[in-house]
């Protein structure tokens, strides 16, 4: 059985507490049952609530290969 694939999509500014949340719900020890990354709209940094940006590598085509994407 493959796993699950969940995708984040993240948007500007994104609060990276939101993120590490589902980072450890779908990514931490249930990685064995999930598939977990991040995506926005433009693959490249995205700025978050605290100052710093993220560097995002996929684009909204990862949502169209997602079982679940996280809002």
């Amino acid at each position: 059985m493959s796993p699950h694939r969940v995708v984040a999509l993240l948007n500007p500014p994104q609060s990276p507490f939101e993120l590490g949340c589902a980072a450890e719900v779908f990514g931490g020890v249930a990685a064995a049952r999930y598939d977990f990354g991040v995506c926005a709209e433009r693959p490249g940094p995205v700025e978050t609530t605290v100052g710093y940006a993220m560097l995002v590598e996929a684009g909204l085509e990862a949502v169209g290969d997602a079982d679940t994407v996280v809002i």
